[in-house]
């Protein structure tokens, strides 16, 4: 059981996953099920090593980081975490094939975006009290990068990077949880996805947005409200659409022992009727 996760601390990484579907939040913190890491997983925290590794050269020595050795971050993040996972799904990818997509969408990154990019946060963890309705409870978080008031370019912005195999929208910017939280740490009420995407032909994406004290208001009574199910052991399964991704095999570790069952007994059931 993961206290930080369930008490009066809620991580933000937490409350995503419990927006997302109750029960993979039920499994993972609660009955402390983990299951080996998928590729989206694996291969997403390895970009954010390589772009971790971008930002604090460029903050700690003044200058830009050289792309190879930002591309080797990536990769020798991937083999380290594919070498401590005995049970490491590629999820239909092989490891050449997200190599092939890192060092083409990585050379852009350095060559579009990190140029722009002031860092004056990296990686930086935070812990916050936030009080709803009389009820006081923690929130943590890091927050990938944020970048200097005087900056030429994001001025004042806490960024999120990501990876997707689809673009994302501007109303995904505009309705993030995560990124309302993160303006509410850090004062900052720029706020920017960096997204890595993924497609045949891999490119990048930056969407920005800004907050107002209505979001902050807003998520902070999402929070509560998590906070509370939690709390009565309410945890709702999600409703699956073509728009619940995350509620597949591919992406969720749990999908056999849970949604996954139904399906596979639908099929047999409709096999039997023919």
């Amino acid at each position: 059981m993961d206290k930080k996760a369930i008490g009066d601390s809620l991580s933000i990484s937490a409350v995503d996953m419990y927006l997302r579907c109750g029960e993979q939040f039920r499994r993972r913190y609660i009955l402390g099920q983990k299951q080996p890491p998928g590729i989206a997983l694996v291969d997403g925290s390895s970009y954010h090593a390589a772009t971790e590794y971008a930002n604090r050269v460029k903050l700690e020595k003044g200058r830009q980081a050289q792309t190879p050795r930002v591309v080797n971050r990536y990769i020798d993040t991937l083999r380290k975490n594919n070498k401590k996972e005995k049970k490491f799904d590629w999820g239909g990818e092989t490891e050449n094939s997200v190599y092939k997509k890192a060092k083409i969408l990585l050379p852009q990154y350095m060559n579009k975006i990190d140029p722009k990019i002031d860092p004056d946060w990296v990686e930086q963890p935070f812990k916050k009290d936030m009080t709803v309705e009389g009820q006081t409870f923690e929130i943590v978080g890091v927050v990938d990068v944020t970048t200097k008031r005087k900056a030429k370019h994001f001025r004042a912005t806490v960024a999120d990077y990501k990876t997707s195999s689809q673009p994302k929208s501007q109303q995904e910017v505009d309705d993030s949880v995560q990124l309302t939280l993160y303006n509410w740490a850090t004062g900052l009420n720029n706020v920017a996805f960096i997204n890595f995407v993924k497609t045949a032909n891999p490119y990048m994406q930056v969407l920005t947005g800004r907050r107002a004290p209505c979001d902050v208001a807003w998520a902070s009574m999402v929070c509560q409200r998590v906070h509370q199910s939690i709390r009565v052991s309410a945890f709702p399964l999600t409703s699956p659409s073509k728009f619940t991704w995350w509620c597949s095999e591919k992406f969720c570790g749990y999908w056999k022992d849970c949604r996954g069952k139904f399906v596979a007994a639908r099929k047999v059931r409709l096999s039997d009727v023919k």
